[in-house]
């Protein structure tokens, strides 16, 4: 199974709102808004939390996958890396992730293909899987806060509707698990399904008392 967790749901989200798009009539290559690959990125950051924190057991597998087609040189820390999370309370905070609006307004897809970038990303889901899997509660409260801040915002929102579409509604914690669950179950369908745990991740997720 190739290493493309990331690039799956970063370019599934994008082919919801209608993108990428052609940079013009005369010149075919790829383009995004760069504000919108971020928001994206954040979206997969919380995607992958929220399955660590709601389906362990479906986090275990992806991570297991991971592990296996990917040369991972931290995986020997996996879980030792909840001692840079302590006082990180959301995923946001936790986990790095590449900010692409730095480098301008739009940004080629070919970018995001890249190996580096796309390791990159993919270190990026494989740490917010884990995160969350450590930080249930921290995710579940943060989700909450965030949701009932963008319903206060969600008026501001219809700017960006002829980019991505009106927003009516922000989805419940319980929407939200749901479909973040549907996501990797369309995976499934679509690359393969997903190995069994490893022994090894196991054990290390029954050390640390997570069930699944």
């Amino acid at each position: 199974m190739q290493n493309i967790f990331s690039f799956y749901f970063i370019m599934g989200s994008l082919k919801s709102a209608g993108l990428p798009k052609k940079r013009s009539l005369f010149n075919q290559e790829l383009i995004v808004p760069s504000l919108i690959l971020d928001a994206v990125i954040i979206q997969m950051v919380e995607f992958a939390a929220c399955i660590g924190a709601f389906h362990p057991k479906l986090a275990l597998r992806v991570i297991t996958a991971m592990e296996c087609s990917i040369d991972f040189k931290e995986t020997v820390s996996r879980f030792k890396l909840e001692k840079q999370w302590i006082n990180n309370k959301d995923p946001k905070g936790a986990i790095f992730f590449p900010r692409f609006s730095q480098f301008g307004e739009i940004i080629a897809i070919k970018y995001i293909e890249d190996p580096e970038i796309l390791s990159t990303l993919e270190l990026c889901f494989y740490r917010s899987l884990i995160w969350g899997l450590i930080n249930p509660d921290n995710f579940k409260k943060y989700y909450s806060e965030s949701e009932k801040e963008l319903n206060e915002k969600l008026s501001e929102y219809t700017e960006y509707s002829s980019i991505i579409g009106q927003i009516d509604h922000i989805p419940t914690l319980e929407e939200f698990s749901e479909n973040s669950r549907s996501i990797l179950e369309r995976y499934e369908k679509l690359i393969g399904s997903l190995p069994k745990i490893s022994q090894s991740l196991r054990d290390d997720a029954i050390s640390l008392g997570i069930e699944f």
